[in-house]
């Protein structure tokens, strides 16, 4: 082989070495983007998952909470009398008829304290 074949096999093999590291170049340069976005989502995923432990811890105070009011609300709940639901509806029954009769009363008693407080008024004047 002469020189200038050498020489041209040569040039030849450092322009495809030459290629291959631009392509490798090109090829770390992705792994560093990828490499940074799976870094942030790595961080955002660690933020949501703080986020939902604390959703879980609040969740499970509520759900706590609602635990017992269900066992107060049950407790008073058997404190009632059970004939409590009639004897309710018998006193809405007669409720209108009651404020009714107040009206009468109050207006009845007002009309004799009127007629009393004339007469005494009139034994004044005279």
């Amino acid at each position: 082989m002469t020189a200038e074949a050498v020489l041209f096999q040569t040039d030849e093999r450092l322009r495809r070495v030459e290629m291959e590291q631009g392509e490798f170049r090109e090829i770390i340069a992705s792994l560093r983007e990828s490499q940074q976005s799976i870094s942030s989502s790595l961080e955002r995923l660690v933020r949501l998952e703080e986020q939902h432990v604390e959703t879980r811890e609040a969740l499970s105070r509520a759900f706590s909470a609602i635990e017992k009011l269900a066992i107060t609300s049950h407790e008073i709940k058997l404190q009632l009398p059970e004939n409590l639901e009639p004897r309710l509806r018998e006193v809405e029954k007669q409720l209108p008829g009651l404020l009714e009769m107040r009206r009468w009363l109050v207006a009845g008693v007002m009309s004799v304290v009127g007629l009393i407080g004339c007469g005494v008024i009139g034994l004044l004047i005279r």
